[in-house]
C-alpha cells in the first residue's frame, strides 16, 4: 500500500467517473476540471461489463484503453473496478438460472443492476474470465493504482443452486447430519433430517415460526458466498499484479455480511458512507461507520463514496448545506481515511441515479457546489493523511454480526433492534469525544481498558474467555442484558441465564422481565447522586458477589439492582440490566472510564466533535468539527496552528457552523493513566 498512498502528496481525493455515459469530447472538458478541482484519483469501470463483452466471449476493451490513457496523460491515477457488480443481458437471458431467485420463489427479471446469484456458477466463471482479460491487460499500466472488484456487494438468493451450496456449505460446517440435527435442535416441530440433501434453503414456510438456527446458518453461507466471488477475483488480480493493492467498497454498517471475515481478503478497507442530512444524528452514525471502517481494517482506510450533495433515494433528497460536504470530508480524514471520494464526478442525465449529486453538478462551475469541492481539494492536498499519525483508542465496542443476525429474527423476550443500541452506547462516548475501536467478540483486547458489550446476544466459548482473561488482567469490561443467553448454534447457554457472564459478573439473572411499549422505570443512582429513567427490558438479578450501584426506585420491581459492579483479578465488570436513559448511561460510562485511568476530555458545545491523531514523532493533530449550524466556543490547548490555513490559533475558538480546523501540537509528555 506504501506505493499507492506515495502517489498522493495529500489525501487522495476524486470519485466516481463514468465517461463511457458521455460523448468523446466531454472526456477533454472532464481532466481540465479534475485538475482545478484537484482530484487525482477516480474510480473507473465500476458498471462496464456489458461494454467490455457485448457478447459472450468476445471483448472490446478499446474505449476502456483510452480512458485509462486519457487519464494517465493528465496526472490522474485510476481505481479500476472489475466491472463484476452487474452482469450484462446476454447473461440474463441466455443463462436465466444465473439471475436471483426471491424469498417467495420469484426470480429477478433483468434490468436492475446486482442481477446474479451469488452461487452461480455460470455468473462465477464468467466473471472469473472478465478478470483475467482485464488484469492481464492493464497489468503494469501506469494509470493503474488500485483494483476495485465488484461494488457493494450484496443480496441474497434461494434459488436451487444456492441451495445446493448451502447444503455443501453445512456438510463442511457440520460433517454430518447427526451434528446438523444436534446444533439446530430439530427434534422440535419433527425437523429431523437423515440427509444434508433434504435440508432447503429457508424459503417461506406455514408458519411464520421456523428454526432460527437454519435461517441463521443461511444468513452466514450467504454472507460466504459472496465472500467467495470476492476472493475468486483477488486471487486472479494477486497472480497477474502482486504490487497493487485490491479493495471494495463496504457499506457502513450493512447488516448482511460479516465484514470481519471480509476485511481479511483485501489490502484496504473501502467504505461508502451517506449520511442524511437532513438527519442531525446522522453524523454520528457516520463517525461510527469510519471508526468500523479503521477497526476493521486499521489505518488509514479509503471514504470510496460519499454525497457532495444530495442523493437520490430517499423519500426526500435534501442537499448538503453548505460546508456539510466538506465538514464531512474531514470527519473521514480525523478517524483515519487517506482518501475522500465522492460518487460521482460528473452527474449523468440518464438512469435511476440522475438526481444524484456529483463532484461537476448538472448546473456547472459556476455554483457554490463547484466552489466548494475546489476548496475542499485543495484542503485534502495540504493534508498528509498517511503521516497524521493514528486514532489511539483505549475503550472497545464489541460488534458481532451473528449477533445481530440472531437477536433480530424474532421470538426473544423483546424484539432487539441491534444496531440502535449499539449506536446509543456509540453517542455517549461520542458526546464526550472519547475515542472508540470497534472490536470483534473474540478479538484480543490487550491494547483496551475499557470493552463494552452491547445486547451481544449470541456468544461462543471462545468469546467468554476472553472476557474472563481481560477483567482477571486488569480490564474495565461493561455489559449488558441480552449479553450472552445463547452459544454459536442459537442454542440457550444454561443452565440459567447467561451462566458464564453471570458468574463472571457476580450476579444471578432469576428472571427476564421485559417491559410494556412506553414504560419507564425509575432508577436511583447514589454514586452520582441523581436519579434516571430506564426502559425497554429488565433482566430481575440477584447480587451474588457484585455490589449494587443503581436501582429501581417503584412499582412492581422497586428495589431491583439497575447496574451492579464486581472487582474481579485485578480488573472489574459492570452490568446493566435494563436500558438506561443517555444521561445515566453517560454519568456510569464517564465512571467506568474514570476508574480505568482512561482520560475524558472537557465537555464541547453541542454538535462540536473532537478526535485527535498522534503520530509516531509525537505531533498531534485535533480535528475540531462543528456539525451544527450555530457558532460554537470552542477552548483549546495552546501552542496550536491550524494545519488547513497555517494560521496559529489561541486558547478562545470561535467556530463558524459547519467550519473545522485541524489544530497541530507538537510533541508533548501527557499522562493519561497507566497502561495495563
Amino acid at each position: 500500500m506504501r506505493a499507492f498512498y506515495d502517489r498522493f502528496a495529500g489525501t487522495a481525493y476524486g470519485g466516481d467517473y463514468n465517461p463511457e455515459q458521455w460523448p468523446r469530447e466531454a472526456w477533454d472538458e472532464d481532466v481540465r476540471l479534475m485538475a482545478e478541482a484537484g482530484v487525482k484519483l477516480v474510480t473507473v469501470n465500476v458498471f462496464g461489463w456489458g461494454l467490455l463483452e457485448p457478447e459472450e466471449g468476445c471483448y472490446d476493451f478499446g474505449w476502456l484503453d483510452e480512458v485509462m490513457e486519457h487519464l494517465d496523460r493528465h496526472g490522474v491515477a485510476v481505481d479500476l473496478a472489475t466491472g463484476t457488480a452487474s452482469p450484462p443481458a446476454w447473461m440474463a437471458a441466455r443463462y436465466p438460472d444465473s439471475r436471483p431467485v426471491s424469498e417467495t420463489g420469484v426470480r429477478a427479471a433483468f434490468g436492475g443492476r446486482a442481477q446474479f446469484s451469488p452461487s452461480s456458477p455460470v455468473y462465477r466463471r464468467a466473471a472469473g474470465r472478465l478478470v483475467e482479460q482485464l488484469a492481464s491487460r492493464y497489468s503494469g499500466h501506469p494509470a493503474l493504482a488500485m483494483w476495485h472488484v465488484g461494488n457493494e456487494f450484496s443480496g441474497v438468493s434461494y434459488d436451487e443452486g444456492s441451495a445446493q451450496a448451502f447444503r455443501s456449505w453445512l456438510a463442511r460446517r457440520y460433517g454430518t447430519v447427526e451434528a446438523l440435527n444436534e446444533a439446530w435442535g430439530t427434534r422440535v416441530w419433527a425437523q429431523h433430517y437423515t440427509s444434508f440433501e433434504h435440508v432447503p434453503a429457508p424459503g417461506v414456510a406455514p408458519s411464520e415460526l421456523r428454526n432460527p438456527t437454519h435461517r441463521l446458518d443461511f444468513t452466514r453461507f450467504t454472507s460466504d458466498a459472496l465472500l467467495d466471488c470476492y476472493r475468486a477475483e483477488v486471487e486472479i488480480l494477486r497472480r497477474h499484479t502482486p504490487d497493487t493493492p485490491v479493495t471494495t467498497n463496504f457499506m457502513a454498517s450493512y447488516k448482511p455480511l460479516d465484514y470481519w471475515a471480509w476485511s481479511e481478503v483485501g489490502d484496504v478497507v473501502s467504505l461508502d458512507s451517506y449520511p442524511d442530512p437532513a438527519d442531525l444524528e446522522a453524523v454520528v452514525e457516520a463517525a461510527f461507520a469510519y471508526d468500523l471502517a479503521r477497526s476493521l481494517g486499521g489505518e488509514p482506510w479509503l471514504l470510496m463514496e460519499h454525497a457532495v450533495g444530495a442523493v437520490s433515494w430517499r423519500e426526500v433528497n435534501v442537499p448538503r448545506p453548505p460546508g456539510q460536504m466538506r465538514v464531512g470530508s474531514l470527519q473521514a480524514v480525523a478517524r483515519g481515511a487517506a482518501a475522500v471520494l465522492a460518487f460521482q464526478w460528473r452527474g449523468t442525465r440518464h438512469g435511476a441515479e440522475k438526481w444524484h449529486s456529483s463532484l461537476l453538478p448538472h448546473a456547472g462551475t459556476a455554483t457554490r457546489t463547484w466552489r466548494e469541492v475546489t476548496g475542499v481539494g485543495r484542503e485534502l492536498a495540504s493534508l498528509p493523511a498517511t503521516a497524521l499519525g493514528r486514532v489511539e483508542a483505549r475503550v472497545a465496542l464489541v460488534l458481532g454480526y451473528d449477533s445481530w443476525w440472531a437477536c433480530e429474527q424474532g421470538n426473544l423476550p423483546r424484539q432487539p433492534r441491534y444496531l440502535e443500541e449499539l449506536l446509543e452506547v456509540y453517542r455517549v462516548l461520542w458526546a464526550r469525544d472519547i475515542p472508540v475501536d470497534i472490536v470483534a467478540p473474540g478479538a484480543p483486547l490487550q491494547a483496551y481498558d475499557v470493552v463494552v458489550l452491547t445486547q451481544l446476544y449470541l456468544a461462543d466459548d471462545t468469546a467468554i474467555d476472553t472476557w474472563n482473561e481481560f477483567v482477571n488482567s486488569g480490564g474495565h469490561l461493561v455489559a449488558t442484558f441480552c449479553t450472552a443467553l445463547v452459544d454459536e448454534t442459537d442454542t440457550l447457554r444454561g443452565p440459567g441465564y447467561a451462566p458464564e457472564l453471570a458468574d463472571l459478573a457476580g450476579l444471578r439473572i432469576s428472571e427476564i422481565a421485559p417491559q410494556r411499549e412506553g414504560a419507564v422505570l425509575v432508577v436511583e443512582c447514589p454514586a452520582c447522586d441523581q436519579t434516571h429513567t430506564a426502559s425497554t427490558w429488565l433482566d430481575v438479578v440477584e447480587p451474588a458477589g457484585a455490589a449494587v450501584l443503581a436501582r429501581i426506585v417503584d412499582g412492581p420491581h422497586a428495589g431491583d439492582p439497575v447496574a451492579l459492579r464486581r472487582t474481579v483479578g485485578f480488573g472489574a465488570i459492570t452490568y446493566l440490566t435494563t436500558k438506561l436513559d443517555a444521561t445515566g448511561l453517560g454519568h456510569l460510562l464517564v465512571q467506568v472510564c474514570d476508574a480505568a485511568g482512561v482520560h475524558v476530555p472537557p465537555p464541547t458545545p453541542q454538535g462540536v466533535e473532537t478526535v485527535s491523531r498522534r503520530s509516531p514523532s509525537g505531533l498531534e493533530t485535533v480535528f475540531v468539527l462543528n456539525h451544527a449550524d450555530a457558532v460554537a466556543s470552542v477552548r483549546l490547548r495552546p501552542g496550536g496552528r491550524d494545519l488547513l490555513t497555517g494560521r496559529p490559533l489561541g486558547t478562545e475558538l470561535e467556530l463558524a457552523g459547519h467550519d473545522c480546523v485541524a489544530v497541530r501540537y507538537p510533541p508533548a509528555i501527557t499522562d493519561e493513566g497507566p497502561r495495563r
